[in-house]
């Protein structure tokens, strides 16, 4: 009777997983770039819940280095990106131009006897087609990608079409989905457990 009772709450979690809403797109993504120079970026970006900008940004970027303008030829240098310098502007499905950037450092100058320092920070821009948010792409169109003046766009043989091997950007997973799964696994793992004692 009582191993009737256990089968009986068992299945009614396993169905109760399979029949679980699945959880609201997030409006976080990974996002992994590799541009045509070599550099490579990867971090996560978020946009705003109806889509129509880009709120934060947080990665790396390799190749470019803290305080040195442009590419610097060296993947063991790293920047941090972290900074949205404006939201972009909505074009039908396309988030368009994007730029992101790190906080920004003083380069000094030299013009004429005086040295002067000039603000100047690693930067680059996406473009983004958020029609559908479980699958954003991204969008590339003539200099799209570009690294502080050096030529920065998006890997693959077109700078219209990006490379999906080497670029890509996809929902990042939500914990309220892994805990309801793992709630549900444990809670199974109990009751199995609990039959195996009282049969011993």
């Amino acid at each position: 009777m009582k191993s009737r009772g256990m089968i009986a709450t068992a299945a009614l979690i396993l169905a109760g997983l399979a029949v679980a809403t699945p959880a609201k797109a997030n409006s976080v993504y990974d996002l992994d770039v590799t541009f045509k120079n070599g550099a490579v970026f990867t971090g996560t970006v978020t946009f705003n819940n109806n889509f129509t900008s880009v709120a934060a940004v947080d990665g790396t970027l390799t190749g470019y280095e803290l305080g040195t303008l442009g590419f610097t030829g060296n993947l063991a240098d790293t920047d941090t990106i972290d900074v949205v310098s404006f939201g972009g502007l909505r074009a039908g499905n396309n988030l368009d131009l994007v730029t992101f950037e790190d906080a920004g450092w003083d380069v000094p100058e030299k013009i004429g006897k005086r040295t002067i320092e000039i603000p100047e920070d690693n930067s680059f821009t996406l473009s983004f087609d958020v029609v559908n948010p479980e699958d954003i792409t991204l969008v590339t169109t003539g200099v799209v990608g570009d690294l502080s003046g050096i030529d920065g766009n998006l890997a693959g043989s077109n700078p219209a079409t990006p490379n999906p091997q080497d670029t890509q950007i996809s929902p990042t997973p939500e914990p309220s989905s892994f805990l309801l799964l793992g709630s549900g696994l444990m809670g199974l793992a109990g009751l199995i457990r609990r039959k195996m004692v009282l049969r011993a």
